[in-house]
């Protein structure tokens, strides 16, 4: 029997059966000839090794510190590092094992504060200078961060596995991607008094949105692998949405080969033009592109190599992916051109999977 979220299952394979090691000594700063930005790598670490960290190549020297957190701070980041936000001069962290959010000064990456009393933090969306939002994954709620305090204010249910989220029209959308079982709508919160507004049915499992130039909304559903391991037979392929917030009405479903499982739906700074993974096993997967503009799903992808981590600096179009390998030990990630040609690699930490950029 398989379960419904294989990520959780392999990270807990991962962990059970591979001798979880204690953190690889810190290397010496690297410098690289990379014609891309400043950005960041968020790096999961072993599943409840506490050895996630934040790797960081700075353009204009060219130095690449592959754990920026620990060498500023003399302290581990945590356990499972799964995404991080900026807001003005601070920079955010999501630490989902470890329950907490570090927030750390933007410029140096000195500690400035946490957000705790979290179950299993995923995404977190600064709104103002003395509010942000987070979706706790297992307790199934967003929680309200007062910034001024770090406190926790409030708290607002959703459905099941609360992942990214998106505010359009002074609502805040949020993904409910199934958690342990499947779900298939979004949370609609009013920000101006965080009250729960309406639930909207979309595909099985969404699992990230995102707005583009016209304001619309994208929704991207990873569909279900269902209960049969090695029998993709009761499998549920994934559906991309297009919604119009200003009507609440959904303009266009595009549906997936019933084996396919797609995920991390990133999208260009112009807003025109989405990527995503997409694949069998719902955790890896090739990348796509999709021009907001069309209305059948490629067939081909436009990067044919399997990922589990992908990002797009919004400034150049760049495309940064990553292989998790073992989810055990330092791997490299790959930095393409706007026409899928591979530029740039850089060895960052254990199991990248998320890109940020200032």
């Amino acid at each position: 029997m398989k379960t419904k979220k294989n990520l959780f299952l392999i990270l807990l394979i991962t962990c059970t059966f591979i001798s979880c090691k204690k953190d690889e000594k810190t290397p010496e700063p690297t410098h690289f000839s990379c014609n891309i930005r400043t950005f960041y790598i968020v790096n999961e670490g072993a599943f409840m090794a506490g050895n996630s960290s934040v790797s960081y190549f700075n353009s204009i020297s060219n130095h690449f510190e592959q754990d920026i957190y620990r060498t500023v701070n003399q302290q581990p980041l945590g356990d499972v590092a799964l995404s991080m936000a900026f807001f003005n001069n601070k920079t955010f962290v999501v630490v989902n094992n470890s329950g907490k959010v570090e927030v750390v000064d933007k410029k140096s990456f000195a500690l400035q504060g946490t957000i705790t009393n979290l179950s299993s933090p995923r995404y977190i969306l600064p709104v103002s200078e003395t509010k942000a939002y987070v979706s706790d994954w297992v307790s199934n709620r967003v929680a309200v961060v007062d910034l001024s305090t770090f406190d926790i204010t409030n708290s607002i249910s959703t459905g099941q596995g609360p992942e990214e989220m998106t505010i359009a029209q002074g609502k805040l959308y949020v993904t409910n991607s199934g958690g342990f079982t499947d779900d298939s709508t979004i949370t609609i919160i009013d920000t101006a008094t965080d009250q729960y507004l309406s639930t909207l049915t979309v595909g099985i499992n969404p699992n990230s949105i995102t707005s583009d130039s016209n304001g619309k909304l994208w929704i991207l559903c990873r569909g279900t692998t269902g209960l049969l391991w090695d029998d993709p037979s009761d499998d549920i392929g994934g559906e991309l949405i297009c919604l119009n917030p200003s009507t609440g009405s959904i303009e266009l479903r595009l549906p997936f080969a019933a084996t396919e499982h797609p995920f991390k739906l990133r999208i260009n700074g112009a807003g025109d033009r989405l990527y995503y993974l997409s694949g069998t096993s719902g955790f890896m997967g090739e990348v796509f592109t999709f021009s907001t503009s069309d209305t059948i799903l490629p067939t081909s992808p436009f990067i044919n190599k399997s990922f589990y981590g992908l990002g797009v600096d919004a400034v150049t179009g760049k495309i940064f992916a990553s292989d998790p390998a073992d989810f055990n030990s330092r791997v490299t990630v790959f930095a393409f051109e706007t026409n899928g040609t591979e530029f740039c690699s850089l060895k960052a930490g254990i199991a990248p999977t998320f890109f940020a950029f200032p």
